[in-house]
């Protein structure tokens, strides 16, 4: 019983920090990070780099090189984004719990962001890329559970990013809000 607790506990510290992190705004979170990383950024940076799929490798390598981001000073770099999303709908951090299966497995994990395009599951489930899954999940403030399917395009040590094949159009104004609601705090 005291195991259950402490993960209980230790689950609402992470969601209450999450959410204040989350509230925080970008300089907020940089300074934050600043804080947190001390003299190891380009450790965290490297392991960083290491877990993104390899286009998304690419397109930063691409994006350092230029003259533009290069010229900038230390001040303007620091609110400076560097895209490497090439979806066309924006992300929302989350932490929602989904259950999910194939025909031969079942799991509950987090959802860790999610667009009208699909989400990010941090899972150790082994699940191989182009897998069909069938998903549950509730977006906050909202009643309904919502049951949807998606096939996983990629993966990385820490889960699995899947993309939406079936979303009705009630979903897809469900998620387009809840990830709308992040634009407008920052």
């Amino acid at each position: 019983m005291a195991d259950s607790d402490t993960q209980s506990g230790k689950y609402d510290l992470l969601t209450q920090l999450f959410e204040l992190i989350n509230t925080s705004s970008k300089q907020e979170q940089f300074t934050i990070l600043k804080h947190l990383l001390k003299d190891h950024i380009d450790s965290y940076l490297f392991k960083i780099i290491i877990d993104l799929p390899a286009d998304q490798q690419t397109l930063l390598h691409e994006q350092l090189q230029t003259d533009h981001f290069k010229e900038k000073d230390m001040e303007d770099q620091a609110s400076q984004t560097i895209d490497l999303d090439e979806r066309e709908a924006p992300r929302k951090p989350c932490l929602l719990s989904v259950d999910f299966s194939t025909e031969d497995i079942s799991h509950n994990d987090i959802v860790r962001d999610i667009s009208i395009g699909g989400l990010f599951i941090e899972t150790g489930a082994a699940i191989s890329i182009g897998r069909e899954l069938e998903l549950n999940f509730q977006i906050p403030d909202s009643s309904e559970t919502m049951k949807v399917s998606g096939k996983i395009v990629w993966k990385n040590e820490n889960g699995v990013g899947l993309q939406f094949n079936n979303l009705n159009k009630e979903q897809a104004e469900l998620i387009k809000h809840y990830t709308d609601e992040q634009k407008e705090q920052e």
